[in-house]
């Protein structure tokens, strides 16, 4: 069921921007029809051209000089959302079986994926995925894997005030060596054996050697692949895993995270709204909220669900069971920012502490 933002923005906006509007937001009205229905094989073929196409623009200035500077920052967006769509979408879905027919190709497919972006091994990812994050005694509690990430690895506190985990997280952004620091720890949890080093090795010297001699420049591959590769993956992955529950604050643990705006009712606002849209809203959703990361709630409900085509999936889930999940509209960092809020208020509950904090986000409802 269609929330009020976005059916006040399906009213506003003409039909033929509709498209765009699902896709920025990650709903679609009621009545939508996807342009395109997606399967494993497309959304493989999407995120693999994305990738290299992000790569291209990053490395365009070694071809076209000084003129193509201007378009490495959007290059490594798309690198740094297509590698993070192959790995918490596709890889993520192979674990649990989804993508191709059989669980050895989706093995494999997990494999050549987590050698590629050295993320962790395929069977690792899957035994502690299905038995940790989505086990219901540990989602969303400190024996949750992806909160114990962002305490033990990030260094967020749940225990502290709303600013300093803002602090915190402005810390650890800007931070080169929690950045290796973070890379040494996937290193560890890609090689696994000496047959994955070996050939780990073999696909990280292979890029380099083809960026390489593609630009006959070094730097180009420091810029198109290891930048994205480390730094983006990083930020991407923090930024995400701030939001993806409702850590430790109870239920829902999960709701759907729309980005966009309320739409304003003067000139002025509007160019606003569509400058916060084409920068703030579709850098987090390109870079950030890739695949169904939006719709992450559908995904603990119905782990078999369309993830292909998540948008539609949510849609037509709630078409048929009414008030079952919930979401919120805002940015990127109004998600986060709830979750911070979420900390102070319980943090503040257990030693009695008043005034609670007011959350940014407050335009969270029951579809």
């Amino acid at each position: 069921m269609t929330t009020e933002i976005r059916s006040a923005l399906a009213a506003r906006l003409p039909k033929l921007v509709q498209p765009a509007v699902t896709f920025l937001t990650g709903e679609p009205t009621n009545s939508e029809v996807p342009l395109f229905r997606h399967n494993s094989a497309s959304r493989i073929a999407s995120a693999s051209f994305t990738l290299i196409l992000g790569v291209s623009l990053s490395v365009g200035w070694t071809w076209g000089g000084a003129a193509f500077l201007a378009v490495v920052p959007i290059g490594l967006l798309l690198t740094t959302g297509a590698m993070r769509t192959l790995y918490v979408g596709i890889a993520h879905h192979a674990s649990h079986g989804t993508v191709l027919d059989t669980p050895r190709a989706n093995a494999i497919l997990g494999d050549v994926i987590s050698m590629l972006l050295v993320t962790l091994a395929h069977d690792r990812y899957q035994v502690e995925h299905a038995r940790d994050h989505h086990s219901p005694r540990k989602l969303s509690t400190q024996d949750d894997p992806d909160l114990r990430f962002l305490i033990d690895v990030c260094g967020f506190d749940p225990s502290r005030s709303r600013a300093w985990n803002w602090t915190q997280l402005a810390r650890i952004l800007t931070s080169p060596r929690w950045y290796a620091t973070y890379f040494l720890a996937r290193i560890r949890g890609s090689i696994t054996s000496p047959t994955r080093a070996v050939a780990v090795t073999f696909i990280q010297a292979t890029v380099f050697a083809g960026l390489t001699a593609a630009t006959k420049q070094p730097l180009a591959w420091f810029v198109g692949w290891f930048i994205p590769l480390v730094v983006g993956f990083a930020a991407s992955a923090v930024l995400q895993f701030l939001s993806e529950h409702r850590w430790l604050a109870g239920k829902p643990v999960t709701i759907a995270r729309f980005l966009g705006d309320a739409p304003p009712n003067h000139a002025v606002g509007w160019v606003k709204w569509l400058g916060r849209a084409v920068t703030v809203h579709l850098a987090a959703r390109v870079a950030v909220l890739v695949s169904d990361l939006s719709q992450h709630d559908l995904h603990h409900v119905m782990v078999r669900s369309d993830w292909a085509n998540p948008s539609f999936a949510r849609r037509d889930y709630l078409l048929a069971h009414p008030g079952r999940l919930h979401d919120a509209y805002g940015s990127l960092a109004d998600h986060i920012d709830a979750t911070f809020v979420a900390w102070e208020i319980l943090a503040r509950q257990a030693t009695a502490t008043t005034p609670l904090p007011q959350p940014i986000l407050s335009n969270q409802s029951s579809s």
